[in-house]
């Protein structure tokens, strides 16, 4: 095997070679542990160590590293490599220590000294035997030639020999017969072996990259060998050769039969068998076989008939004679085939031995192999019915399946060495080797997935009987439906046979007295099933499902189970032992619920099994808990989202409510005493869990608020909640048993308190909302320093805002009126709104800007404008997890809830889009996306002036006035399109579709139906003919080339290749068609070449009519040789005629003497 990313064979000397230029070998990759635990490996195993980093093998008793040795040298010296140079200073490399063996010079000269004179300085030793001795003293080297002689200096051959023969041979003197690769004898030069008879010889093929032979060569003659093999040029008498043939010309390979038809043909004994046509092979045969492989089909006689065969491969279809139809791909596929029709065999000695039947079929390496009859068989996999030899209508899919079937019908084998060793007939054998054993069965059949002689499933086709050997579990129904109708029960017979039986009325299963019985249908038709033990009635059960335990089942079907014990108190039991679970549980369609005692310790519970979900537990200290198993209280409601707890009361008078009463007593529930001012009477608090534990977050206390007396229990509500970074709750605000409310005061005086502030009072007929204030004859300050109030005019039913500033406590206020809420709506900041149009006045007198601020430092800022038919927001994003970036300014519709227009931080401004990406960005959200621009000259309809825009992926430019539209760049303009779709560059009045004045400059291909170039005579002048052009156009060549798109990537080149002309070589012969950019890079005017090439074509017709001329002198003075030369020829016929006669006469005369 060869791994090689190039392809190609092995070597023949290697199992598995590896082959790349790039890459190496990669070993599998063990630790040492992995390593040591590889079992039994074989002699020579071979990984890589990632521990020691290195590459082990396996000796075949221990792992060794490929460089661990038992001892390693201190030295140079020892199998292992040179850790530095060996320094011979001057001594031997001696096998003795003597002074003889190999001594090198300083210089690097090697010398080889032999311990006695005349021995050889070197041999070569094969196989134990020495081929080649040593080269005598007649060895020498000098600065201008090397010398061998042998026998001590005189005169003799050097033979280089392997295995016996000589390879190559320099002889001193002649050699006339000789074996070996080559031989050089006197002035001669021999190859391979053979006789010398020239001054080289060769005997066998040569393989060369030219061969010239000067002697009679000239121009247009052919190399033609006579008749003992002497080859000479010759002037050629036919034009071409157009066949390979035999000397009679009726085997042969003809190229072209007929002028141009292109088609090659293959002869053999002049009939044309093959023929190579327009890419495919023909095969010419009457009967369309088609044989392939040494000896395919070799006794064919090709009867012309309709059904041809096929065979592909060494052997197949050899010993056929006219048998048709078959299909034999493999070695000796059909081999010893000879009869039938239509067989089809693929595979190695598929169907080999076959000598006759028809409609067999084999895939598979011998499959079929022996068989010599049969039809209809089919075999699929290696040896599949290998060993059989007639039947028919077998089928086996599986190696080696009916292998040694041979002469059964009818089988089916399906699996590997399925049926195996079968020999019957009509057998069914399904799966690894299912039947393998079963040597004689007929018409069995055999489900198994090994060769056990009790298959899961057997069966008999005699008596069409049916054997499982496991167990048979069945889901769901389960039908046996034969004899089975409505009211029939399952009876077995003694052997165990079950069979469908009509039941007898009263039908009964009872004991030797009867009193202990099973009583079917007591009365005809009654549909009941009835248990009595020892006389008494224990069970019944009805047709509708109704039980009866103790009793007869009811005839209520909503009564599943009665139960019912006539002499004492019917309980109903369940126990289970150790720690079992004991529940019952009750299933619907849709839900099912456990009821019972689960876990440890014992627990009652309502378990929604349906949802996995326990409902209420009871612990063993009387603890309940709903929605949970903690249970931490005498009740504990708890839920996964919002939880509620509902006490719903039912009744139709104004008193009947649900109650939640909190209660406290002191002393004992047997001995109570009265509570005391200030007792906590009770609490309802929330708890939230911070990660370890629950804390109160908030709680409202009730407690006593007075001494009670009988009848007489003064209360007070108290609401606390916990601060941030708090653990324990603070009281917030109380109400008292006078109905004070405070709020930052545990003492309030009035009914609403603030702090220490009062919050709400009245003054000057009017009522008011104060701060640091309070009216005693005038306002006054609390605290001291700055207040404020907010004043409900009754009079004029104005609200207004008021400030003030005081020196001390008690001092008096001067208040200064801020803002004022009309009682029409109208709002004055700094003054009070009179116009009715003035919704909103802000008022700043003197010198001081006046600005209108709307700040929120976490959220967005903005104020709405709306009447009857519209509704805007303007306002401001803080955040870009809203609707707009943060910083943005957004016009809000919200009659529409759309924001129409954004500036964002950038000042980009969008219209229709919320992400402006530009300084302005129009989005309509549509198809189309559209700006009109009109002025007073073009109207404001949608069809005036100017339309910009996107219509689905098209950008539109639309000009909707009868006049051009130009495009001017630094105030010129640069490009315009006229009211007739004329496009103009460079000028202002476009005739043409594209008008340019100037260059066009295109990186790409420019597409046309055609390009005309102007080129009228009335164009020009200084008219002259282009002359001379052959000789230039060798200094220009036509390139393939790529476009540099690497360096130049602005030029937008293509990637693919191309063809072209180099500008630089054109411009030093034709520099006026050659134009240099700005920048110094040339283009070439290709049109303008093409009156180069007509040039240069009409300057080479010129050369072709005067070489016609010549060559028609020449053609002359051939014909006029070749008449000579048919004289000469002639005339030396004649001599040779004479000159044989003369011989002849001279034998006669010789023979005379």
């Amino acid at each position: 095997m060869k791994i090689d990313r190039a392809g190609g064979n092995p070597h023949n000397s290697a199992a598995l070679e590896v082959s790349d230029t790039s890459r190496g070998f990669l070993p599998p990759r063990l630790t040492t542990t992995q390593m040591n635990a590889i079992s039994s490996p074989a002699s020579g195993l071979f990984v890589y160590n990632t521990d020691s980093s290195k590459h082990f093998y396996f000796n075949g008793s221990a792992w060794k590293a490929i460089n661990e040795l038992s001892s390693y040298p201190t030295d140079n010296l020892g199998n292992h490599t040179a850790t530095s140079n060996i320094q011979l200073n001057g001594n031997y490399l001696s096998n003795d220590g003597g002074n003889e063996g190999i001594t090198i010079a300083n210089n690097g000269q090697v010398t080889l000294t032999p311990a006695t004179a005349g021995a050889g300085n070197f041999a070569i030793i094969a196989g134990g035997d020495y081929r080649t001795t040593g080269v005598g003293t007649g060895y020498y080297l000098t600065n201008s030639s090397i010398g061998i002689t042998g026998n001590n200096g005189n005169s003799g051959d050097l033979r280089l020999k392997t295995g016996g023969n000589d390879r190559f041979t320099i002889s001193s003197g002649g050699i006339s017969n000789f074996s070996g690769n080559v031989v050089i004898p006197s002035s001669k030069l021999g190859v391979g072996s053979g006789s010398i008879d020239s001054t080289l010889t060769v005997n066998g093929g040569i393989k060369t990259t030219y061969l010239t032979m000067t002697d009679g060569a000239g121009a247009t003659k052919v190399l033609t060998s006579d008749a003992n093999g002497v080859a000479s040029w010759q002037t050629p008498s036919v034009a071409a050769v157009s066949s390979i043939q035999d000397s009679d010309n009726d085997t042969k390979i003809q190229v072209e039969e007929s002028a141009d038809e292109d088609i090659i043909r293959f002869d053999l004994g002049g009939t044309e068998f093959f023929r190579l046509d327009s890419g495919r092979i023909e095969v010419l045969n009457t009967s369309g076989h088609l044989f392939i492989g040494e000896n395919a089909a070799v006794n064919y006689k090709f009867p012309t008939t309709s059904n041809p065969s096929v065979g592909i491969g060494r052997n197949a279809l050899a010993s056929n004679e006219s048998s048709q139809a078959h299909l034999a791909i493999g070695g000796n596929a059909l081999t010893n085939n000879n009869g039938g029709f239509g067989n089809i065999a693929i595979g190695n000695k598929a169907i080999s031995s076959h000598s006759g039947g028809s409609g067999n079929v084999a895939l598979g390496v011998q499959a079929l192999e022996n068989t010599t009859g049969g039809d209809d068989n089919i075999a699929i996999g290696r040896h599949a019915q290998g060993a059989k030899t007639g039947g028919s209508d077998n089928i086996s899919i599986g190696s080696s399946s009916l292998l040694n079937n041979a002469s059964g019908i009818r089988n089916v084998a399906i699996g590997y060495e399925a049926g195996k060793d079968n020999t019957g007939h009509s057998n069914v054998f399904l799966g690894f080797k299912a039947g393998q054993n079963d040597s004689t069965a007929s018409q069995k059949l055999y489900i198994e997935n090994s060769n056990s002689s009790l298959p899961l499933i057997f069966g008999d086709f005699a008596t069409d009987s049916l054997l499982l050997n496991s167990s048979l579990t069945v889901r769901d129904s389960f039908f046996l439906p034969f004899g089975a109708t409505n009211g029939k029960i399952l009876t077995s017979d003694a052997k165990g046979k079950a069979t469908w039986e009509t039941p007898a009325a009263g039908s009964k299963v009872k004991d030797e007295d009867s009193d202990t019985r099973i009583d079917l249908e007591p009365t005809a038709d009654g549909d009941s099933t009835t248990f009595f033990n020892n006389g008494n009635l224990t069970m019944q059960i009805r047709n509708t499902g109704t039980v009866g335990l103790g009793t007869y089942a009811s005839t209520n079907q909503d009564v599943r189970l009665h139960l019912y014990r006539p002499t004492s108190n019917t309980e109903f039991k369940m126990e289970s032992g150790g720690d079992n679970d004991v529940f019952i549980r009750m299933k619907s369609v849709h839900q099912t619920y456990s009821i019972g005692q689960l876990g440890i310790p014992k627990k009652f519970l309502i378990r929604d099994d349906t949802k996995g979900v326990t409902r209420l537990t009871i612990d063993t200290a009387g603890n309940m808990g709903i929605g949970t198993s903690s249970l931490s209280a005498k009740l504990t409601i708890s839920g996964s989202s919002t939880t509620t707890a509902r006490i719903n009361s039912f009744g139709s008078t104004l008193s009947d409510a649900s109650s939640l009463i909190l209660s406290k007593a002191r002393g004992t529930e047997a001995s109570s005493t009265a509570v005391v001012t200030g007792d906590n009477v009770g609490r309802i608090s929330a708890a939230a869990y911070d990660g370890s534990t629950y804390n109160t977050v908030a709680k409202i206390q009730f407690e006593v608020d007075g001494t009670p007396a009988t009848a007489d229990a003064p209360g007070r509500i108290q609401f606390h909640t916990t601060a941030g970074g708090a653990s324990t709750t603070t009281e917030r605000m109380r109400i008292t048993n006078a109905g004070n409310v405070g709020i930052g005061t545990t003492n309030p005086k009035a009914h609403f308190q603030v702090g220490n502030m009062t919050g709400i009072t009245s003054a000057l007929n009017n009522a008011h909302i104060t701060g640091n204030m309070y009216y005693d004859g005038g306002w006054k300050s609390i605290n001291g320093g700055l207040g404020s109030f907010i004043n409900f005019d009754y009079i004029s039913g104005s609200i207004g805002f008021y400030t003030a500033d005081s020196v001390g406590p008690d001092a008096s206020y001067t208040e200064s009126r801020r803002m004022t809420v009309v009682n029409d709506g109208k709002v004055g900041i700094g003054a009070i709104p009179s116009r009715t149009q003035d919704r909103l006045l802000v008022y700043q007198g003197g010198a001081d800007h006046g600005y209108v601020t709307i700040e929120n430092t976490t959220k967005e800022a903005g104020f709405d404008i709306k009447n009857d038919q519209a509704d805007w927001l303007i306002f401001v994003d803080d955040s870009a997890n809203n609707e707009l970036s943060k910083g943005s300014v957004g016009f809000y519709d919200k009659k529409k809830t759309t924001v129409r227009m954004v500036i964002d931080s950038n000042g980009f401004v969008g219209f229709g889009t919320t992400n402006p990406q530009r300084y302005f960005h129009l989005n309509t959200g549509g198809s189309g996306s559209y700006m009109q621009y009109t002025n007073s000259s073009s109207g404001g309809n949608a069809n005036d002036g100017l339309t910009v825009g996107m219509s689905g992926s098209e950008a539109v430019f639309w000009n909707w006035e009868n006049g051009p539209t130009t495009f001017r760049t630094n105030g010129t303009e640069a490009m315009r399109i006229s009211n007739t779709g004329n496009v103009g560059i460079g000028t202002i009045n476009p005739t043409y579709p594209l008008h340019v004045i100037g260059d066009i400059n295109a990186s790409g291909l420019v597409r046309a139906g055609g390009v005309a170039l102007v080129s009228d005579r009335r164009y020009k002048n200084n008219i002259l003919p282009i002359e001379g052009v052959l000789n230039t156009l060798d200094q220009i060549e036509g390139v393939y080339h790529n476009w540099d798109t690497i360096n130049f990537p602005n030029l937008a080149f293509s990637s693919e290749r191309t063809i072209g002309l180099i500008a630089q070589d054109l411009q030093k012969v034709y520099p006026e068609l050659v134009y240099p950019n700005s920048e110094g890079y040339l283009a070439a005017d290709y049109a303008k070449f093409s009156a180069v090439l007509l040039q240069a074509i009409k300057e080479q017709q010129v050369l072709i009519e005067e070489l016609k001329l010549k060559n028609s002198g020449l053609k002359s003075k051939i014909e006029n040789q070749q008449s000579n030369i048919e004289d000469q020829t002639s005339k030396i016929n004649e001599i040779n005629a004479k000159l044989e006669l003369i011989q002849k006469m001279l034998n006669e005369g010789q023979s005379n003497k």
